[in-house]
């Protein structure tokens, strides 16, 4: 996805100017995705957004497999 580097920057920059920790990102992926706009720009937000979906589905996928549970909504 992004360089390990890159992401520890990103998630420094959130916590320190936007106050978003991990866990308000998950649960406001909203403000989240208009904080990364703002910081980034709208192309390169929207290209991150869609990374993070896409190792969002993977993660999930991996999750149902190891549990045995059917993957069909995806």
């Amino acid at each position: 996805m992004l360089g390990n580097e890159t992401s520890k920057l990103i998630f420094k920059t959130f916590k320190l100017v936007y106050k978003m920790d991990e866990q308000s990102i998950i649960s406001n992926p909203i403000q989240f995705e208009d904080r990364l706009k703002r910081l980034l720009g709208s192309q390169q937000a929207k290209i991150i957004s869609e990374l993070l979906v896409r190792q969002i589905e993977k993660t999930i996928k991996t999750m149902m497999a190891v549990r045995g549970e059917d993957q069909k909504w995806m």
